[in-house]
């Protein structure tokens, strides 16, 4: 089935219709249409939900051009080679003024990846042109029996805005595409997917304020824009050819560069990879209620993602909020603070996540014999060092987690509560 085009349709109070979306779609030369509440393009960088939104694609085309190849690599043994390399599941990758890079399948061919020369670009790709890149690798290797040989160039855009704020929103590579360093395009289009997912889900129920709706783009696009930034230094840092980022390079691989400055970059990749830094406590859906620091800021804020926390039971915090659902944690010192927190108007004000996402309750303490109330499960913390660290010595409030697994509400104890006022934001009146 391929969508062709789609119209949005609005009708009037008065004439009992709902507004909606009539998707025009083929299948097998046929032509039919499709009326739905919501669209969510998700085909990818050509998106025709993009192109009839009229949304710009702004950014740039590297000028380099790229090889892709999967092929069976036939490589010369150990004593030939002087030593084992490209074992099986093992990657290999070179980079002396060419980038080549060959990742391995599982069926035992590879997928190479390599930069072309100038007087390449523009012309077919063969395997002889394989080849001759392999000639330069310090190993000898011979490539056979193509898959698939193509050229290929790196885009790196991304939109204004994740759709019409309203009914259509794009997902992925339909709302941004950049370079393949830290091969983050799948994380990122799979967190635009969770953050998207369960606000339409409360819409579908037609619960959900204009404002939840609103918020995917708002918080998706800047991290959008920081992805194309920080992926087009990084790719530009390996596989430019200019000739600062030779020198770049040279520095990094000299001993000095080996010794002082490589194990920070090995330090920091893996925290830029996994996409752990990301928050959205400057976002529409973040609201701390929290004392004022006269030095510094409190380290756990609304907007961030949750932190991993070891409790007892051999459970974690990540098992606590896993699933579709919302997640009250209540923190607590004492009993008496976690009868204040857990108070009745607290969980009246709660009802209203329970009737739509769902929502589960918990109560984590440093003290064994720390309780909640009937129906809420009380977790003691194993590591009390690790919580003061992460948490910054809020010891007594509360946490709304979003079904994404980001805190959108965070109240200290004592202070005057917003948490009916967040709730307003979250759902219809």
């Amino acid at each position: 089935t391929k969508l062709v085009g789609f119209e949005k349709v609005t009708r009037a109070a008065s004439s009992g219709g709902e507004d909606h979306i009539l998707c025009h779609c083929e299948r097998g030369g046929e032509a039919f249409s499709v009326k739905t509440r919501f669209l969510v393009g998700a085909e990818g960088a050509h998106s025709v939900v993009r192109k009839t939104l009229g949304l710009a694609f702004d950014g740039k085309k590297f000028e380099e051009e790229f090889l892709l190849c999967d092929c069976e690599i036939e490589k010369a043994d150990a004593a030939e080679s002087g030593g084992r390399y490209l074992e099986p599941g093992d990657m290999l990758s070179f980079l002396d003024g060419t980038l080549f890079v060959a990742f391995p399948y599982k069926w035992g061919g590879y997928r190479i990846v390599m930069t072309r020369s100038e007087e390449r670009m523009g012309k077919e790709a063969t395997m002889e042109e394989v080849q001759k890149v392999c000639d330069l690798l310090p190993t000898k290797l011979a490539v056979k029996n193509p898959r698939w040989i193509s050229p290929f160039r790196i885009h790196s855009r991304v939109v204004d805005q994740f759709g019409d704020l309203e009914r259509v929103f794009l997902v992925g590579d339909a709302a941004h595409i950049h370079s393949p360093a830290g091969g983050q395009g799948m994380n990122t289009g799979l967190q635009d997917s969770y953050n998207l997912g369960w606000k339409l889900w409360l819409a579908c129920q037609s619960k959900a304020s204009a404002a939840l709706i609103k918020s995917f783009s708002l918080e998706r696009q800047p991290i959008g824009r920081t992805l194309i930034r920080t992926t087009d230094t990084a790719f530009s840092a390996v596989a430019g050819s200019s000739v600062m980022f030779r020198m770049l390079r040279s520095v990094m691989f000299s001993a000095l560069g080996r010794k002082f400055l490589l194990p920070e970059v090995e330090r920091r990749i893996p925290q830029l990879v996994a996409q752990l830094w990301i928050s959205y406590r400057s976002g529409p859906l973040a609201l701390s209620v929290l004392p004022r620091k006269f030095f510094g800021s409190w380290p756990l804020q609304a907007g961030d993602r949750l932190p991993f926390l070891k409790l007892e039971k051999g459970t974690t915090t990540l098992d606590l909020v896993r699933g579709p659902h919302f997640t009250v944690l209540f923190l607590a010192s004492s009993t008496a603070a976690a009868e204040e927190l857990c108070s009745e108007v607290v969980l009246k004000q709660l009802e209203v996540l329970k009737e739509g996402a769902g929502l589960k309750s918990f109560l984590l303490s440093c003290h064994q014999d720390c309780r909640g109330p009937p129906g809420i499960e009380s977790l003691a913390i194993a590591d009390p060092a690790d919580f003061k660290r992460k948490f910054g010595g809020i010891t007594d409030g509360m946490l709304l987690v979003r079904p994404d697994k980001y805190i959108g509400y965070m109240e200290a104890l004592g202070m005057k509560s917003r948490l009916s006022e967040y709730l307003e934001r979250l759902f219809k009146p």
